[in-house]
């Protein structure tokens, strides 16, 4: 079973949180908003000619807001769901993760930036991996001129993984002093693929070959490289001090300016 760090879906299930939080405090202002109505009506009773007139102001008013009200309820409800499923989606990647061996290590919800976090990275002897897991349906395949479609629609979802995985690398590098090479993996167990992997430097994997994939990936890493990878993302996750030494020592390379860092090639059998 491989080395678990962290729990999957954190960030998922805190913003699907701050959004619950974000409708209750709708709800309540509307509602709010409601009885100052309501009042407002019931001090024009000792007055019955203005009552029918202020009931229909009221009304007016309640009309007026309800709609944008819903619009907004049934935004925020359907991003809540989205993070709700992204959260399913890394829980179910972490949980094939763990069949690897436990020469893998798998680092769950590494926080870079505020807005986003790596859902999985994962080291082992056959190499470095950011996956980006995506909870979604249906086909991902490419056009006539190589862009990448999900259910016959343009998609960016290989670039935005590439681009965390270079955001990754970066980060890497700065920790450790040494190159860094990533696979960048997108993760999708419910999509059907139909394209040449890797494209554009990024492999598109589902649950039924993620982990033979990597498992069965050329050996790349000694174990002393595997030990200075985990040490960095230690690092980079808040719980270990320095390991710059322990990557020349591991004999990681040295950085090489205007170099890819984003290795296709280490899947390959």
């Amino acid at each position: 079973m491989a080395n678990f760090f962290g729990q999957p879906g954190v960030y998922s299930q805190d913003q699907a949180r701050r959004i619950l939080h974000r409708q209750l405090i709708y709800i309540v202002g509307f509602m709010t908003v409601f009885l100052m109505l309501i009042g407002l009506l019931s001090a024009y009773y000792r007055y019955p000619w203005t009552t029918i007139p202020a009931a229909l102001l009221t009304l007016l008013i309640i009309h007026a807001l309800n709609k944008p009200f819903e619009r907004k309820l049934d935004k925020l409800y359907k991003e809540r769901l989205n993070y709700l499923l992204g959260r399913e989606g890394e829980d179910l990647i972490a949980y094939y993760l763990s069949d690897l061996p436990d020469t893998w290590y798998v680092f769950n919800g590494i926080k870079l930036q505020g807005d986003f976090d790596l859902d999985h990275v994962v080291v082992g002897p056959g190499g470095l991996y950011y996956i980006s897991t995506k909870n979604i349906r249906g086909l991902i395949t490419t056009d006539q001129n190589g862009q990448v479609l999900h259910n016959n629609k343009p998609t960016d979802l290989l670039d935005k993984t590439l681009r965390q995985a270079m955001t990754l690398r970066e980060r890497l590098v700065a920790v450790m002093g040494t190159d860094a090479y990533i696979n960048a993996v997108l993760a999708a167990p419910f999509i059907w693929v139909d394209l040449k992997n890797p494209h554009k430097n990024v492999w598109v994997l589902h649950r039924g070959n993620l982990i033979n994939i990597l498992e069965g990936s050329v050996k790349r890493l000694s174990e002393e490289q595997v030990g200075a990878y985990v040490k960095a993302l230690e690092m980079i996750a808040g719980t270990a001090q320095s390991v710059r030494d322990m990557a020349k020592k591991a004999g990681l390379p040295s950085i090489t300016p205007n170099a890819d860092r984003i290795n296709d090639e280490s899947l390959r059998q």
